[in-house]
């Protein structure tokens, strides 16, 4: 998955900041971005001991590179609540897809194979839109989302930028950092139908889970998925399922307050270790870190913390409260120096 910040709101974060000369306020900007919808097979290798073991399947999705390999998880795109945004969308692959941002006005657009169309709009109220392909592929009768045709948009209150400081949405919920995971799974046997052009079988059965298109003990340690806070730091984890299946999140540690389900505000705000995060649906969380130790996130499905069956290399995250405050020390009850697990990845403390 790739992560695009435009220049235009980086300026804009300088300008607020005090570090420009010149007088400026918070106005909306124009943010453009480019989504060349491609079709390839992608080849993941999943290290286990001394054995690395390779998978490959077919992937329909977005890039922000002409010709590459679709972004497991698809590109997240970011913008500020009033900012003009305009997408040009180009059609690499064989068949038309549709382009629909869930939960806003803006209208769905259709690609032919092939061709390119740009959809400008406004952007909506601070929160996660998920845009995807809602068509069902009339060769394999499975969801064109099912082979990867799905992606995030996060949309961050005026004068914000994404992993600093800031809000939840205007003087809502504060944090000192944020981070954004795209959770996404595949069928393997609807991804090789998908690349056929045969009935998917049904019913549909994840093989395949991912965090930002990243997986395993390397999404553990992935900066773009895994907090490396300190003691006394709130982060906000942002879940966008675009997968097929639900998600329950298990995080070890800590609790998270769900300030914001499917950008709604909650009036009842619950602390949760485990949140079930349904298809198409979104959940915002702030954690108030707490304690030092090496915390480890991951699906509470069994098969989803499996490559293809391969453990433990699934949908897996890290908060690691040690590394900031002096690594891993022989002897501290905390942040202890590995002494099981595979090094560098599981092991360590486990928290409360």
């Amino acid at each position: 998955m790739t992560t695009v910040i435009p220049f235009s709101r980086l300026f804009a974060a300088i300008v607020l900041t005090g570090l420009s000369l010149f007088a400026a306020s918070a106005t909306a900007a124009t943010v453009s971005y480019t989504l060349y919808m491609t079709e390839k097979d992608k080849t993941i290798i999943i290290p286990l001991a001394s054995t690395n073991y390779t998978r490959t399947f077919w992937v329909e999705g977005y890039t922000t590179t002409s010709g590459a390999i679709p972004d497991v998880g698809g590109v997240t795109m970011t913008a500020n609540e009033g900012d003009t945004v305009n997408i040009t969308l180009i059609n690499q692959t064989t068949q038309a897809h549709d382009f629909l941002i869930q939960g806003t006005s803006v209208p769905r657009a259709s690609v032919a194979a092939g061709a390119t169309r740009t959809v400008t709009f406004t952007a909506p109220a601070a929160g996660n839109y998920i845009y995807y392909d809602p068509l069902v592929d009339s060769r394999t009768t499975a969801e064109n989302r099912a082979a990867g045709m799905a992606g995030a948009l996060v949309v961050y209150p005026v004068g914000q930028v994404p992993g600093a400081s800031g809000n939840l949405w205007s003087n809502g919920p504060s944090y000192t950092s944020d981070f954004t995971w795209v959770l996404s799974d595949f069928d393997k046997r609807w991804n090789a139908a998908a690349k056929t052009n045969t009935a998917a079988p049904k019913p549909y059965k994840a093989t395949y889970a991912f965090i930002n298109g990243d997986f395993g003990t390397h999404s553990m340690h992935n900066l773009k998925t895994s907090p490396i806070p300190m003691v006394g730091d709130t982060v906000a984890i942002r879940l966008i399922n675009v997968g097929m299946i639900a998600h329950p999140v298990h995080f070890h540690g800590y609790h998270g307050a769900a300030f914001r389900v499917n950008n709604q505000q909650q009036t009842r705000v619950v602390e949760k270790d485990v949140v079930d995060v349904p298809p198409m649906a979104t959940v915002d969380l702030i954690f108030h870190i707490d304690q030092k130790g090496l915390y480890i996130v991951h699906d509470h499905t069994g098969m989803m913390v499996t490559q293809d069956g391969i453990y433990a290399e699934g949908m897996i995250a890290m908060f690691d409260v040690c590394k900031k405050h002096g690594g891993l020390v022989s002897g501290d009850p905390y942040c202890p120096v590995h002494t099981i697990g595979v090094p560098g990845g599981w092991g360590g403390s486990w928290g409360r």
